[in-house]
């Protein structure tokens, strides 16, 4: 996927039901092979590790969308249709939120795991 995921930063929206700013979102394209752009909140008053896990959590969208179980543009998952102009709490529950959450759950638990075990030992002091 060399050069089909961008990175930027930028002011994103305000979530209209929550009234605070979405963190980081990922814009995909319609035509094929999908371009992506993540954007990250510019003035995030998130703690870094907390960025990263949305990071994480927008890479796995792109992830879903690359496999086929995500349909971006249909709004389906696994080739089910859900209905568009959610509320927050529908938007939680659609299943592509759901995996993108627990994804993220467990790299955490496997990076805190491999840190504890083995990588903490490789880091080379400076």
């Amino acid at each position: 996927m060399t050069g089909r995921i961008k990175l930027k930063y930028g002011n994103l929206d305000v979530d209209p039901e929550s009234k605070l700013p979405t963190q980081a979102s990922v814009h995909v394209s319609k035509e094929e092979p999908h371009q992506y752009v993540i954007t990250m909140r510019s003035n995030n008053p998130m703690s870094g590790d907390e960025q990263i896990r949305h990071l994480a959590h927008e890479v796995k969208h792109i992830e879903q969308v690359e496999s086929g179980r995500f349909d971006v543009y249909g709004n389906k998952w696994d080739g089910q249709t859900y209905p568009t102009g959610y509320t927050k709490q529908d938007y939680l529950k659609y299943p592509w939120e759901k995996d993108a959450r627990a994804a993220v759950m467990d790299m955490e638990v496997a990076f805190n795991r491999y840190m504890r075990d083995r990588g903490s030992d490789k880091i080379k002091k400076v």
